[in-house]
């Protein structure tokens, strides 16, 4: 999945007519963080996914599930969990948790 996260946001900028080193400036990362993003070789965190889909105009992270389908999708999280410690899974969870009602929250002020 990273490589094809890295080839959507390698897209997006140059769309945009952006260097990588334009886009990190924008958004206050390494050049060596956007150059890893899009390579494959590194997942852009949740917050550097946000920013990117403010900088860029659409939710690229959200188009890389639109293109799988649910089987597919489930397969890759079970594939890796299962790699994952209890405590490890319980953090994810939470985050996951806490990303659900920071957007209900969001929605729900208008952000």
């Amino acid at each position: 999945m990273s490589m094809v996260c890295g080839d959507e946001i390698r897209k997006a900028r140059k769309k945009s007519g952006m260097t990588q080193v334009q886009v990190a400036a924008h958004l206050g990362v390494s050049q060596v963080t956007i150059s890893l993003v899009e390579s494959g070789h590194r997942l852009p965190s949740a917050s550097l996914s946000d920013r990117l889909t403010q900088l860029f105009g659409h939710d690229i992270t959200a188009a890389l599930f639109d293109r799988k389908d649910r089987a597919t999708i489930e397969k890759e999280v079970c594939e890796k969990t299962d790699m994952m410690s209890d405590t490890m899974l319980v953090l994810v969870y939470s985050y996951i948790r806490f990303l659900e009602r920071d957007k209900d929250v969001s929605s729900a002020i208008g952000k």
